[in-house]
C-alpha cells in the first residue's frame, strides 16, 4: 500500500548518520518506512552547521538543535518539533520520540494532540539507579519513572524491542515488537572475510563497558583468555572500545601484563565502519551482561550486529538472546556465569575443529533472524493501525 503523500517523523538524540547505536536503529526504521510508502524525516544531531541531509528520494535527516537558541532543547521543549511539522500537520502519518525525556515527551505529545497528529514511542531501554554517576542518579531516576510508568502507559503507539517491553505495554492499543534489525543492502549478510588459520581462533570483543568496567563483564573476559594464554592455547583476542591503558587502570592489572601478551590487543574506540570490519575478520564474538531489568529491557546491538554479519556470539541469556541462539550452531549461551564456567566453554571452542567454525558461520549467515524484510509486514500491519 503506497502512502506517498504521509510523513513519519523519527526524533531523538541520534548522532547521524551513523555514530551511535540508536542512529543505526533510526535509519533501518527509517528505511522499512520508506519500503512501505512513507515518507520519512529524521531529526537528531548533525554535524555543526549542517542543518538538512538527504539519503534519499523519501528520506531526509534534520537538525534537531533549536534555530533560535542554538541548543538541543528537546530534554525540556517541544519548539525543535513544532518548527518542522508546523507547515505540514495536514501530511503527517505519526511522530515517532526515541527514549524521549519525559518532559520533552509530554510537552510533544501535548502539542501534537492539539494538532491532530498522531504520536508514538520507539522505547530500547529502561535504565535504573546508577551507582557509579551520582551527579545524575536524582534527574535520570524521575526522568525514567515518569516516562516508564506514567507517560508510556498513555501513549496509544509503541515500539518495543524486547518482549520485556512489549508485556509492560502490551495494554497499550498499538504495541509492537521489533528488535534490534539490520539491512542486508549494507553489507551485513555476506560472506565472512576471515582468514583464520585452524586452531587459531579470532575472538572479539566490541562495545562501551562502562565505568569500572561493570556493565560487559570485560574483565572476566580478558582474565580468562589470559589463563588460557598460560595454559598453552593459541588465539586472537580483540578488545574494541577502551584502551589497555584504561583498562589497566580500571582494573589495576599490571600493564606489562598485556603488553608481554601479543595474543590480546586493544584498539579502543573505532568508528563504526571499522568496528565492522574487525568483526567479519573474526571468528567468535564475545560479551557478558548481568541479569537485570536494564538488559532484559534492552536489546545488545552487538548481539544483532554479529549474527548479521555471519559471526556466531558467546554470551548469557539476557533479553530475549535465548530465542535467537541454538547452542552450537550460531552461538553458545553459558548460563551459569562464573570464571571457570567460561574458560570450561572457551576450551572446548578452541579446540574445536575449523570445519565446525565454518558450519557455524554458514548457518548464521543462511539463517539470520534481524533481516529487516522478515518484520517488514509487522511494522506494516502496525502502522495502519496508528491513531491519537
Amino acid at each position: 500500500m503506497k502512502n506517498n503523500n504521509k510523513i513519519i517523523y523519527i526524533v531523538g538524540g541520534f548522532q547521524l548518520p551513523n555514530k551511535n547505536a540508536s542512529a543505526i536503529r533510526a535509519i533501518t526504521m527509517a528505511n522499512i518506512f520508506s519500503k512501505i510508502g512513507y515518507k520519512v524525516k529524521i531529526i537528531g544531531k548533525l554535524e555543526d552547521g549542517t542543518n538538512k541531509v538527504k539519503l534519499s528520494n523519501n528520506i531526509a535527516l534534520l537538525s534537531i538543535k533549536n534555530s533560535r537558541t542554538k541548543k538541543y532543547d528537546y530534554f525540556y521543549s517541544s519548539e525543535v518539533i513544532k518548527s518542522y511539522i508546523e507547515k505540514e500537520k495536514d501530511h503527517i502519518h505519526c511522530v515517532f520520540m526515541y527514549n524521549y525525556p519525559s518532559v520533552g515527551l509530554f510537552l510533544t505529545n501535548k502539542m501534537c494532540k492539539k494538532k491532530g497528529i498522531p504520536t508514538g514511542m520507539d522505547v530500547t531501554e529502561w535504565y535504573g539507579y546508577e551507582p557509579h554517576y551520582p551527579h545524575i542518579v536524582l534527574y535520570k531516576f524521575f526522568d525514567t519513572f515518569l516516562r516508564m510508568r506514567f507517560l508510556l502507559k498513555g501513549m496509544s503507539n509503541l515500539i518495543c524491542i524486547s518482549q520485556f517491553l512489549l508485556n509492560k505495554y502490551r495494554n497499550n492499543f498499538n504495541s509492537i515488537y521489533i528488535p534490534y534489525v539490520m539491512e542486508t543492502n549494507r553489507n551485513y549478510h555476506i560472506e565472512n572475510k576471515s582468514i583464520t588459520k585452524p586452531n587459531k581462533k579470532t575472538f572479539i570483543y566490541a562495545g562501551s563497558p562502562g565505568k569500572n568496567l561493570h556493565k560487559e563483564w570485560l574483565p572476566y573476559v580478558v582474565n580468562s583468555f589470559l589463563e588460557l594464554s598460560k595454559l598453552g592455547y593459541d588465539f586472537n583476542l580483540k578488545i574494541i572500545g577502551i584502551t589497555s591503558n584504561d583498562y589497566c587502570k580500571a582494573t589495576n592489572i599490571s600493564k606489562k601484563i598485556l603488553d608481554t601478551n601479543t595474543k590480546i590487543k586493544f584498539f579502543g574506540k573505532l568508528c563504526h565502519s571499522d568496528v565492522v570490519d574487525h568483526l567479519q575478520e573474526s571468528d567468535f564474538s564475545i560479551f557478558f551482561r548481568d541479569v537485570n531489568r536494564v538488559t532484559m529491557a534492552g536489546f545488545p546491538t552487538k548481539f544483532a550486529e554479529s549474527l548479521s554479519n555471519g559471526i556466531p556470539v558467546i554470551t548469557n541469556p539476557t533479553s530475549d538472546i535465548e530465542s535467537f541462539v541454538s547452542n552450537g550452531k550460531n552461538g553458545f549461551l553459558i548460563h551459569n556465569l562464573n570464571t571457570n564456567e567460561i574458560l570450561k566453554y572457551l576450551k572446548n571452542i578452541l579446540d574445536m575443529d575449523y570445519s565446525e567454525v565454518h558450519k557455524m558461520k554458514k548457518y548464521c549467515q543462511n539463517n539470520n533472524p534481524f533481516i529487516s524484510e522478515k518484520w517488514e509486514k509487522q511494522i506494516e500491519d502496525f502502522l495502519h493501525q496508528i491513531r491519537i
